[in-house]
């Protein structure tokens, strides 16, 4: 208990990062359309969609907003530690080390494949645009293709171990009395989260698996550590 306590910062910062990130996260996709303005008009068609891409490139605010939500992820990191600290006990030390790590390989996806989205897509828009040939241009279209398919591939595989860590970190926290309910809660969206890989209800589940696991439970544990996570510590665990 007295390590806990000779660590209060850490949960103090891992708990505030636990309630900013999906606040923060959500804040983005308010922003981003009043950002891109018309930029976002609708319309169909190859050449309508890569001129929307390279339009979207040339504004500084749009740029900005897709580089702060590419570094976003980084807040779960000190929320993740400040976990680990609170899992660092008995039989739970495991876990906690478990999470972390899973965590760690979730964020090296999810960093290059948001990055994406902020430099080689608008890149590749403004190339198709400025392509004097129709083979340049198929060309171009054809390695944005590839590219988006590489990047859905990163997002599912950083899904999968972000729920990983999800699921282990509760699996430890619903051995203590203090955070079982917050535990029994990231379960179930980790759960939620295994129908995102499938096509039963792909629309529910994707919204059960975004405001579980993303959003509720972060907050929740985030709001645990900041009253003070001294009960975690019982004895014979």
């Amino acid at each position: 208990m007295t390590q806990i306590r000779n660590g209060r910062w850490l949960f103090i910062v891992g708990g505030m990062c636990g309630i900013l990130y999906p606040i923060l996260d959500l804040s983005f996709f308010a922003l981003y359309p009043l950002a891109a303005g018309g930029a976002m008009r609708s319309g169909t068609g190859v050449q309508t969609y890569m001129g929307r891409l390279a339009e979207l490139g040339e504004r500084p605010l749009v740029v900005a907003l897709e580089w702060v939500h590419t570094l976003l992820p980084l807040l779960l990191l000190p929320f993740a530690l400040a976990l680990y600290r609170l899992l660092s006990r008995g039989r739970r030390r495991n876990l906690g080390l478990l999470a972390l790590v899973f965590l760690l390989l979730s964020l090296g996806l999810t960093l290059p494949s948001n990055a994406m989205n902020a430099t080689l897509n608008h890149d590749l828009g403004r190339s198709y645009m400025e392509a004097t040939s129709e083979a340049e241009r198929v060309a171009i279209f054809a390695a944005f293709r590839a590219l988006g398919a590489w990047h859905g591939g990163l997002n599912q595989m950083a899904s999968v171990l972000y729920l990983a860590f999800v699921g282990i970190s509760c699996a430890g926290l619903v051995l203590s009395r203090t955070y079982r309910v917050r535990g029994w809660l990231g379960i179930g969206g980790a759960l939620f989260a295994l129908f995102k890989l499938t096509p039963v209800w792909p629309g529910m589940t994707n919204f059960l698996w975004t405001g579980v696991a993303y959003t509720v439970w972060p907050i929740a544990v985030g709001i645990g550590l900041l009253r003070g996570p001294t009960e975690v510590e019982e004895p014979g665990v």
